[in-house]
């Protein structure tokens, strides 16, 4: 993904379910995603880059080590990327 890329969530079902939110995939499929990986989710819209995806996550959890989440974030794009559940404009 190029740094100026400004991935966003595909249009698909989701729901909390015991504190994790399940993701209906077009073939059937389910992804369970944590809190974690949900903030993230939410955070890519189309309208941040990758940093400011991970700028803005660490900045939702003020009191634990910044680098970590923003590496902690980055790691989250990649997995929701090639889970199918995010688009990168220029990569399709």
């Amino acid at each position: 993904m190029r740094a100026e890329s400004r991935p966003r969530r595909v249009d698909l079902t989701a729901q909390e379910l015991a504190g994790e939110t399940l993701v209906y995939l077009p073939d059937g499929g389910v992804c369970t995603l944590n809190l974690a990986a949900r903030e993230v989710w939410e955070l890519c819209d189309g309208t941040r880059t990758q940093q400011q995806i991970a700028d803005d996550f660490a900045a939702l959890h003020p009191d634990e080590d910044r680098a970590s989440l923003r590496r902690d974030a980055i790691a989250a794009v990649f997995h929701l990327q090639h889970g199918g559940l995010l688009e990168v404009p220029g990569l399709e």
